[in-house]
């Protein structure tokens, strides 16, 4: 094997190594931000009373977060945030019995109830 040969195969070890390098950098820094992420969106609903809600449904909020789309999550945030029953959630909240948020919280609790079904099953 002639040296040209022997420097391009060591040019692309180098190159390979250097690419996969690149790639691990790369996927954990991608990690960290979506950890970062899903703590900010964990931070926002842990200040309204979707937190308390998801407490006493019992959902998770770290699994609740990973396990829908943001995009439905921000709606159940506005929902939330927009609410006007909120003597009705808050009476039933400090109880600690959640009988009737299907009633005055339809649209959230259906897929709330959803998510902690499905969240039952993963864990079977």
């Amino acid at each position: 094997m002639s040296i040209t040969q022997t420097l391009i195969i060591v040019f692309f070890i180098l190159l390979a190594t250097a690419i996969t390098f690149g790639l691990f950098r790369a996927i954990t820094k991608s990690s960290q931000q979506g950890e970062t992420f899903y703590q900010k969106l964990t931070d926002r609903i842990g200040q309204l009373r979707m937190h308390k809600m998801l407490q006493a449904l019992g959902i998770n909020e770290k699994e609740y977060t990973r396990s829908n789309q943001v995009n439905e999550i921000e709606m159940h945030i506005n929902r939330c945030r927009d609410c006007g029953n909120t003597e009705q959630c808050d009476a039933e909240l400090e109880s600690g019995e959640v009988k009737h948020a299907d009633q005055y919280y339809p649209t959230n609790y259906d897929v709330l109830r959803a998510a902690h079904k499905k969240s039952e099953l993963r864990s079977l």
